[in-house]
């Protein structure tokens, strides 16, 4: 069943061919509700014939209910977060976005996986496999924590996995760890929704007064890592992108900072209508557009600004294009687009 939760996400190979193939794939087809029944019918197939073949009367219907209920808990976490997620492919391409937890969450990874660990068996084929999963987990937590200057998730992930050994070797009753995960999961996303609650409440007076004709659609507060009181605020209007830091326990005045979008400048839309800067818009939720002058041309860089303001992958959300050649970065699908000769663009930057 672990690999039915998770096989969603071998549309990660997609990125060995580029981060615009990742970008396009990641989080697409195997994600939807198509790509989940798709997923779960042959894995239903499998693991009744290797119950019939082991000697396990288990019913059809009631494997098939047990294995799409385990491929459907992989689309329903991913749509909780501000990654995003297209549950409607291939029909529709639209992202819908949660909001409620950041892409990665030490917390819920050792609840969830303190839980399975407790309730499995030991030997030493599992001992390894434990070790290996903590020791890689464990390098994207710190190393992730540490870029970010966080503290507090390390700290309470390497005390969260010295207690689950401890509990592993002391504790002889047997519990219901996934239950009990599953009420602290719960209790989790509670406290998730109150500061996401809270934080929409504390911002929203000073929105309508500085900008009285946004509506209340264009406004988002998402999670920054590993911290349930400290959220990203996000105004997203047609010229600019309104931001602000806010902490659902401050009560001062959040700070606003306008950051122009930049995308009527013809360089933009040239770069918007090249292949690498359509799948880059498309995925992005906050774009915002630099153009540089060089003598060749102009080179456009579209930034997608709930990664580029974390500064902690300079590589992650953010794309530059020259326009002079957009062919040489690799891009999933061609796009054929009419856009100014660049001579044109350079002469005429009102164009």
């Amino acid at each position: 069943m672990v690999v039915v939760a998770n096989v969603a996400d071998l549309d990660v190979i997609s990125s060995f061919w580029g981060e615009l193939y990742y970008l396009a794939h990641h989080r697409g087809i195997t994600h939807s509700i198509l790509g989940t029944v798709a997923i779960a019918l042959p894995m239903v197939a499998v693991l009744w014939l290797v119950a019939r073949c082991r000697g396990h009367a288990v019913s059809p219907w009631q494997m098939g209910l047990a294995v799409c209920l385990t491929a459907a808990t992989h689309p329903l976490l991913d749509l909780t977060n501000s990654y995003g997620l297209r549950p409607f492919l291939p029909f529709q391409d639209h992202w819908y976005y949660g909001d409620l937890v950041f892409i990665v969450d030490p917390y819920m990874w050792l609840l969830l996986g303190g839980a399975v660990f407790l309730a499995g068996k030991q030997n030493r084929r599992t001992r390894i496999f434990w070790a290996v999963a903590a020791a890689g987990a464990s390098f994207v937590v710190l190393v992730g924590s540490f870029g970010l200057g966080l503290w507090l998730s390390p700290t309470v992930w390497i005390l969260g996995i010295v207690l689950v050994i401890w509990m592993k070797q002391h504790v002889r009753r047997p519990l219901p760890w996934g239950h009990l995960a599953l009420a602290g999961m719960v209790v989790y996303w509670g406290i998730l929704a109150g500061a996401h609650w809270l934080t929409l409440r504390q911002v929203y007076p000073e929105i309508q007064s500085q900008y009285p004709w946004a509506n209340r659609q264009d406004l988002s507060a998402i999670p920054r890592p590993a911290n349930p009181f400290d959220w990203d605020v996000y105004l997203d209007l047609p010229e600019e992108i309104v931001y602000a830091r806010v902490s659902p326990l401050s009560s001062g005045s959040p700070e606003f900072v306008v950051i122009p979008r930049n995308r009527t400048h013809p360089a933009a839309q040239a770069a918007m209508a090249s292949c690498p800067g359509a799948i880059f818009t498309q995925f992005a939720r906050f774009e915002v557009f630099e153009v540089t002058e060089m003598e060749s041309g102009p080179v456009v860089t579209i930034n997608d600004v709930r990664y580029t303001r974390l500064a902690a992958s300079p590589g992650f959300g953010t794309i530059t294009i020259d326009l002079n050649a957009p062919e040489e970065i690799p891009c999933p699908k061609k796009i054929k687009t009419e856009r100014p000769p660049i001579s044109q663009l350079r002469e005429n930057p009102g164009l």
